[in-house]
Order: structure tokens, then C-alpha cells, then sequence
């Protein structure tokens, strides 16, 4: 997914000039396109063609030939992101984050009983309690995918063919002897009116949540902020975005600790 940040005070005159160039063009692109997205979209709901003249302005502003932003513009494989472009967004913005930005490369860990580095740009996290459970392997789902298999199974196929999910071969065993250290959830059936029916896992079950410290907490920002931050002339966006699936490339020793029964 891509967006526009709307930067405060810019002092770059380089970053001043792409805001100008951006904001220019969003205004009539709404106007003309009349965006307006109520459904699922099996698609980006804008096209690449749309957006040849926003990246163009962005190529100009950083300054580069069409080779090293297509560069720029590829996708590192195991998650959805255009890591790069985001990379060099933060190193002309001197963002304090960009030392994260090449973590999905590798791959995200989980921070389970281990440390992580602070962002500097969140308020740091109160310290956390000892964990009061073990990491196990539940060996159930929950009673609310149990009263209704069919349609939990049913759910669990079409996640399977659809490439969210994959079966371990050799089940526990295969967890036990080939991972340092591994969970097994307990999945769970949602039904809830105007709703389609999900399955869900909660990592509470397993352990996994009172093992798991994130080092920062962060807050909504104020109106205030927000009015700082538009532009003369606003132009309104909004895009709903489904997380049911998350496409996270998740550190390869850490995968085991993601599964369910």
C-alpha cells in the first residue's frame, strides 16, 4: 500500500518541492477519478499507470536515472513493500527510524524473551512483567471453532489454497525436533452480523503474548498535530485498508513459534 505524508515544516527545500509537486496533482486526481471504495478489491485500487506521473516527480527529486530508480522501485521478495524507495525516503528525510527499514529484507523477529532495539521516534514502553507462563503446545482449538468444524474447516482450506497458510509436515514432531523453540495456538471461529465468519488465533494460549515485549508504546496524535500538518489547500484520502492478512516476512528461526492446531 502507498501513501502521502504530509511532512511539517519541511527543511529540505528538495522534500518542500515534492509535497508542492504531489499535492498538485492528488486534488485533480480525485476529481477525475472518483475514487470511492466500498468493496474488496483483488487488485491495488490504483494502477501503475496512475501513478507514472506521482513517481516521476519523485525520480526528479531524488535526483536519479531511470535504472537506479527501478532500483529503487523492486520489491524485496517475502512481503509486499517497496523497502528501498522507503530507505532512501528516510535517509532524505534523516528520519531516526531507518535503521529498522532493512529488517522485513531479513526478516522480522518476534521478539520473544529477547531484546529490541527502541524506536526514538515512540515514548519507551514501562518495564515488563516476568512471564507468568511457559511457550506450550496446545493440542485443541477453541470451543468456538469446535461447535462449528465445518465452517472452521472450511475457512482453514481456502487460507491454505490461498497461500496465508501451510501445513507443517510431521506436526509437533517435526516443531520439537527441528525448532529451538515453538508454539501451537488454539484457533478460534468470529461470526458477527454483516460479517463474514473468520478464523482466528490467539497467541495468548500458547504463550506466546506474555513472552512478547514490545520496547516503545505510542499515541494518537492530537488535533493539533494534525492541523499543523495540512497543507493550505487540503485534499482528503482515505483508504480502509483489510488487515485480515499481513504479509510480514518473519525471521526464519522464529517461524515455529506462529503455529496453531
Amino acid at each position: 500500500m502507498g501513501g502521502i505524508v504530509l511532512l511539517e515544516n519541511p527543511s529540505s527545500s528538495l522534500l518542500r518541492s515534492l509535497c508542492e509537486a504531489l499535492a498538485a496533482k492528488v486534488a485533480p486526481f480525485l476529481s477525475n477519478s472518483g475514487l470511492v471504495f466500498r468493496a474488496n478489491l483483488p487488485s491495488p485500487p490504483i494502477s501503475d499507470l496512475d501513478l507514472d506521473p506521482f513517481l516521476s516527480d519523485l525520480r526528479q527529486c531524488l535526483g536519479l536515472n531511470p535504472a537506479d530508480f527501478a532500483v529503487l522501485l523492486s520489491v524485496p521478495p517475502g512481503q509486499p513493500f517497496r523497502l528501498f524507495l522507503l530507505e532512501a525516503h528516510l535517509s532524505v528525510s534523516r528520519d531516526p527510524d531507518i535503521a529498522f527499514v532493512n529488517t522485513p529484507v531479513s526478516g522480522v523477529p518476534l521478539i520473544i524473551d529477547e531484546s529490541m532495539p527502541p524506536c526514538p521516534s515512540l515514548f519507551p514502553a514501562p518495564p515488563a512483567p516476568a512471564p507468568d507462563v511457559d511457550l506450550v503446545h496446545c493440542e485443541s482449538s477453541w470451543g468456538s471453532a469446535l461447535s462449528d468444524p465445518t465452517t472452521a474447516d472450511r475457512l482453514l482450506e481456502t487460507e491454505v489454497a490461498e497461500g496465508w497458510v501451510f501445513v507443517v509436515p510431521g506436526g509437533a514432531g517435526y516443531l520439537k525436533q527441528n525448532c529451538t523453540r515453538s508454539t501451537i495456538g488454539k484457533p478460534g471461529l468470529v461470526k458477527a452480523p454483516d460479517r463474514d465468519p473468520c478464523v482466528v488465533v490467539d497467541s495468548s494460549g500458547s504463550g506466546v503474548t506474555a513472552h512478547t515485549h514490545l520496547p516503545n508504546k505510542s499515541a494518537n496524535p492530537t488535533i493539533t498535530c494534525l492541523r499543523r500538518c495540512l497543507p493550505a489547500r487540503p485534499a482528503l484520502l482515505i483508504l480502509d485498508v483489510s488487515k485480515a492478512h499481513r504479509r510480514i516476512l518473519i525471521r526464519p528461526s522464529d517461524r515455529g513459534l506462529l503455529c496453531f492446531y
